[in-house]
């Protein structure tokens, strides 16, 4: 390419939505109706669990320990170029501080036997919400909003797959390993994927 990321890179926004507490959600260009989306929680069990091996795979069951949006099948290839990020409007629930952790992963189709691919990921510290400098202590259970880049890549979304967003709180292998027992609580309906991609979702 003559630059990078290519030239021409829109972002997009992608929408997180769930019509269940436990059922993995959806991401779409479209914003769930006000009042249809549910909060859903999850408990951290990082320090116990490899989040590549044990989290993110199996991508439509339900899992105690993380929280997965999920697209639509691709009618087309997706090239992503340059630094995605995330923002999450959630809560802690019964902790002072937490781990929180995205990761952007490339599912073949419902029922595919593909394995996933984990195309980025990234990671904040709840207590620096306000700053890399200002470490703030939590409020249990009161929401926040979370904003945070993943790790610049360049990948292309193959037709006939889903994007998916991860969310855990410990990243086992990036992140320190507190205690396991956190619970997280997401609010969907406030909650966005963006990527840079070359040409439109």
């Amino acid at each position: 390419y003559p630059d990078w990321p290519v030239p021409g890179t829109n972002y997009t926004t992608l929408h997180l939505g769930a019509t269940s507490v436990t059922d993995p959600g959806t991401l779409s260009s479209q914003q769930q109706p006000s009042g249809s989306t549910s909060r859903q929680s999850f408990i951290d069990a990082g320090r116990e669990l490899d989040t590549d091996v044990a989290l993110l795979p199996n991508p439509d069951m339900a899992h105690p320990n993380r929280l997965i949006y999920l697209s639509d099948e691709l009618s087309s290839d997706v090239h992503m170029s340059g630094t995605p990020w995330v923002h999450l409007r959630a809560s802690i629930d019964n902790r002072y501080a937490a781990n929180l952790t995205a990761v952007l992963v490339d599912y073949g189709p419902a029922g595919s036997a593909d394995p996933p691919v984990m195309v980025t990921r990234g990671w904040t510290d709840p207590q620096n919400r306000n700053g890399l400098s200002k470490s703030k202590p939590i409020v249990q259970g009161e929401e926040y909003s979370f904003r945070w880049d993943l790790q610049a890549d360049d990948y292309i979304f193959p037709a006939g797959h889903r994007i998916g967003l991860v969310v855990v709180s410990t990243d086992f292998d990036y992140t320190l390993r507190p205690l396991p027992g956190t619970q997280l609580t997401v609010n969907p309906a406030k909650s966005t994927l963006v990527l840079p991609v070359v040409g439109e979702i």
